[in-house]
């Protein structure tokens, strides 16, 4: 049997395997966020990479009879959902070709977490600094010395 190679996503926003890490699908490759599965909510997706897939076959879901294959993350074989080939009802047609992510089975990638609380760019508010004395326009405004709160910075 050869090695399997693994696609990553080149870009911030990705969606991993929570079991093993491997790279599924893009953030922009969502097209839902109102699916459920066998476990809850899931998000419709295009797109999605490294999967494995299963036999096809006839599902009743909640929108009707389906043709699908269930998907499994290719790093580990867990299955993470299922992919459309069919759909008996016309108006279900959009959905062929498309994949069903549980969100139980996904994790954000490391480049996707929220920054630090305090960093740069997780607190991003207008906060009203002096300027410095010595700087062109400060002058003490009161008899405190104090320079006037002049010019706005983002921190």
């Amino acid at each position: 049997m050869g090695r399997t190679i693994r696609e990553r996503v080149g870009t911030a926003k990705v969606y991993c395997c929570a079991v093993c890490g491997t790279h599924l699908a893009r953030h922009g490759d969502i097209r839902s966020k109102t699916f459920h599965g066998r476990n809850g909510k899931a998000y419709l997706m295009a797109n999605v990479r490294n999967v494995v897939l299963g036999e096809p076959e006839n599902r009743i879901l909640m929108t009707g009879l389906h043709t699908v294959v269930d998907a499994a993350c290719a790093g580990c074989r867990s299955t993470i959902g299922w992919h459309y080939l069919h759909a008996y009802e016309p108006s279900e047609s959009y959905k062929i070709g498309l994949f069903v992510l549980e969100k139980v089975w996904l994790a954000r990638s490391d480049a996707w977490v929220a920054p630090v609380a305090g960093s740069l760019a997780s607190d991003r508010r207008l906060v009203f600094r002096p300027r410095p004395a010595g700087v062109e326009g400060a002058a003490a405004d009161d008899a405190s010395g104090r320079a006037p709160l002049r010019g706005a910075v983002f921190v």
